[in-house]
């Protein structure tokens, strides 16, 4: 119904927005999927037949779970710079924009389209909260797991509303902020599974004193530097996170630019995420493969 607001040549005039735009849309569109990817892919997984390959569950998940998100971001990247007065528009009130722009009926599906995934979004994190807590302790059940899963998320939106920060700013910012250091363990973890020439021994992830020591401290440590990293990359954020950003200008990037717009922390900490296990854990990695199992 849109397609036919994009004008070609203003669109293709302002490059630096179409670029920017693409580039954003990408990064947001890895910061949320990864946030909801890193705590839900397990449970998808418990869902698959046993010959079900992994590989193929894990390409097709991807693909129908980010592919339309990123179409749609870089089809808005696109109208927004074909009309650059509708993309102001829409950054102060995308809702009452976007009605202006289609015809009246569409409010309805939308609202249920917004609806249903809201709750969808609301059950799959409290099932996959409730299973990370009953992981952390195992003496906890799982209805008491959802029941803390739902009052920490309870406790975080009352957090958002006394520190009087806009909605709007945080759901935007606390999901580039929490994809840091997401990005920056999955770089880690999908590294080490290629460099390993066979696969992780159960018997050792299941009980201590196994090839796996109880702590990587190279990993950690790249964790906790990567993190850094990736936040002083990012735009700083409303209030409580204003003190993000903080390598923008050393780095010769304008804080306030469009560049630090993108949440380029965020792709950033993936890359150094996949370089540190090749350059600093290779021999670790070779030390547990050789270990018989069940000894370090």
């Amino acid at each position: 119904m849109t397609a036919g607001l994009i004008d070609p040549g203003p669109a293709l005039a302002d490059s630096t927005g179409i670029g920017l735009g693409a580039l954003t849309g990408t990064i947001l569109v890895f910061a949320y999927f990864g946030l909801a990817w890193a705590t839900s892919s397990a449970d998808l997984a418990r869902y698959q037949r046993e010959d079900s390959p992994g590989r193929t569950s894990m390409l097709w998940a991807n693909l129908g779970l980010g592919l339309p998100a990123l179409v749609l971001i870089c089809f808005g990247a696109v109208l927004a710079a074909s009309h650059p007065a509708q993309a102001a528009a829409f950054a102060i009130d995308p809702v009452g924009s976007l009605a202006r722009i289609l015809p009246g009926w569409t409010g309805i599906p939308l609202l249920l389209v917004g609806t249903l995934t809201l709750l969808s979004a609301i059950n799959l994190n409290l099932y996959s909260g409730g299973l990370a807590v009953t992981a952390a302790d195992s003496r906890i059940t799982r209805p008491v797991g959802v029941l803390l899963a739902a009052l920490g998320t309870a406790i975080l939106v009352v957090l958002i509303l006394v520190s009087r920060t806009g909605l709007a700013d945080a759901s935007l910012a606390l999901p580039v902020t929490l994809a840091v250091p997401v990005a920056a363990w999955t770089g880690l973890f999908c590294a080490e599974v290629v460099i390993r020439r066979s696969p992780l021994d159960t018997r050792s992830l299941l009980h201590r004193g196994g090839r796996y020591a109880d702590w990587r401290w190279v990993n950690v440590g790249a964790l906790a530097v990567i993190t850094v990293v990736g936040y002083g990359l990012i735009e700083s954020g409303p209030g409580w996170l204003a003190w993000q950003g903080f390598l923008l200008a050393w780095a010769g990037i304008d804080p306030h630019g469009g560049l630090a717009a993108t949440a380029l922390g965020v792709l950033v900490a993936l890359v150094l995420g996949l370089i540190t296990p090749p350059v600093l854990g290779i021999p670790a990695i070779r030390r547990q493969e050789a270990a018989p199992s069940g000894h370090r």
